[in-house]
């Protein structure tokens, strides 16, 4: 690994984060709102490498697929070439894509292949460069206050949640979360999807910020991808680096379609399964998913619009992640979709 001026390597990891852990719910206050925000919007400056007043860089990151089985699979590998909040390019080599994609002063750009990155290969790069959430998200999030012991390990997590009407505890990663060292603003994993979750270990710094040397992902009790940072360093701006070439495309919006439209698009439907609680418990209705939908018909983002119970929301998300879609094409092109999911959940006589 080639390592910059100012950069170390700080060895810390948390051990067993994707196992079942101990909540204990804190009912947010207006003064506890203003400071976990605070917390968050402090983590974001201490872990982005993308934000004005830093020094133009070069990332290569090595990852490793798991398998079904957590058996490490097939390999791939990302780069990114950032010169400043609209001056960046990103190359992908994974088994299977392989494109670019630019942002400069113009717009952005990229490949034509009509192919999109594996999401994981996008989350392990967003950890390492922009792990926290943005402004806007924040405006529309309560977060709320975890303490969470992981083995021997506890952490302070905190959910961005949206109010759900009759649900008063709400299960972790059933929307974005983000844990730290006890009173620190030190990032050190993160929940999404219900059933995600990163963990970044050995973390180091570089250009005074903290960054994860290797971070995880685990999708329940084994791995699903891993990163490690190959190289990060400074490097020279060649302008011209910058500049879209032939084989790049500029990015359109992603087309608002209607969920009947895109359900008869679906060519995998995992079912999802009735969680036996929410059995016992009677609740049934129907959840509600705002998503993304790839060029290339996977699921690229997910997130709840309304459930009627968590449960029932966090069996949606498991669902629903693996769901595939035939391409939504516009003049004859595949483009990116925002739609709704609905999941219905109902329990039968008897």
């Amino acid at each position: 690994m080639t390592l910059s001026a100012g950069y170390y390597i700080a060895v810390s990891r948390v051990a067993g984060i994707a196992l079942a852990v101990a909540s204990f719910y804190h009912p947010p206050a207006f003064s506890q709102n203003s400071a976990l925000v605070d917390r968050l919007q402090n983590a974001k400056v201490d872990t982005s490498l993308d934000q004005q007043g830093l020094l133009p860089w070069h990332l290569k990151l090595e990852i490793q697929f798991y398998d079904s089985k957590g058996k490490p699979a097939e390999k791939g590998s990302v780069e990114e070439w950032w010169a400043g909040p609209k001056q960046r390019l990103i190359s992908y080599s994974l088994p299977d894509y392989t494109g670019k994609f630019l942002e400069n002063s113009d717009g952005k750009f990229r490949s034509k292949d009509p192919g999109s990155p594996e999401n994981l290969a996008r989350i392990l790069l967003d950890q390492v460069v922009h792990p926290m959430p943005d402004e806007e998200e924040l405006k529309q999030t309560t977060p709320d206050m975890r303490k969470e012991s992981f083995g021997k390990i506890s952490l302070d997590c905190i959910m961005l949640t949206h109010p759900i009407k009759g649900v008063a505890y709400l299960p972790l990663g059933l929307y974005p979360t983000y844990c730290f060292d006890p009173g620190k603003d030190s990032l050190r994993a993160s929940y999404s999807l219900g059933s995600m979750a990163v963990v970044r270990n050995a973390m180091g710094r570089f250009q005074g910020h903290s960054i994860p040397i290797d971070v995880t992902i685990d999708e329940g009790p084994v791995p699903s991808a891993s990163a490690h940072i190959a190289e990060l360093k400074g490097m020279h701006v060649n302008p011209a680096q910058f500049e879209p070439t032939p084989d790049l495309e500029p990015v359109r919006d992603a087309a608002h379609v209607e969920a009947v439209v895109m359900a008869g698009k679906n060519v995998k439907k995992v079912q999802p399964i009735y969680p036996a609680a929410a059995r016992q418990r009677r609740a049934e209705g129907s959840v509600i998913l705002h998503a993304i939908i790839g060029r290339d018909g996977r699921i690229q983002s997910l997130k709840i619009l309304s459930t009627p119970d968590a449960d029932l929301g966090l069996s949606a998300l498991a669902a629903v992640q693996q769901w595939v879609y035939s391409p939504y094409l516009l003049n004859n092109r595949p483009v990116e979709v925002d739609t709704t999911i609905t999941v219905n959940y109902k329990i039968g006589p008897g």
